[in-house]
């Protein structure tokens, strides 16, 4: 974690950036999370806000869906369908499976949050 000031006219901010940790995507990949936030008022609130981040990505850190930076409409379904299909019958599955291949992904699978 770095934490930079600036002076904006007579006032002093501070930057955070830092490392999160490494997490696996919805598709298996390894990828690498970082925080960069500004304006803070003091050191000890950037530490802070780089503190609370850290916690909060190594509590998500097992639900790919969650760290994720704007998925696309097809990534968020891929996850939902992941836990959809373990309580439904397998007719209703397919139904909607099928519902939204023919119809709804094709309109919405490429559109960010």
């Amino acid at each position: 974690m770095k934490i930079t000031h600036k002076m904006i006219g007579s006032k002093r901010v501070y930057d955070v950036r830092g490392y999160l940790g490494k997490y696996t995507d919805i598709n298996g990949n390894t990828k690498t999370k970082t925080y960069h936030h500004g304006g803070f008022s003091s050191s000890k609130a950037a530490k802070l806000a780089f503190d609370r981040a850290k916690v909060e990505f190594d509590h998500r850190k097992n639900n790919p869906a969650a760290i994720m930076d704007n998925p696309t409409f097809d990534e968020v379904y891929e996850v939902w369908l992941k836990t959809y299909k373990l309580g439904v019958k397998e007719s209703t599955l397919n139904r909607v499976e099928g519902i939204f291949k023919h119809h709804i992904t094709p309109s919405f699978g490429g559109m960010r949050n």
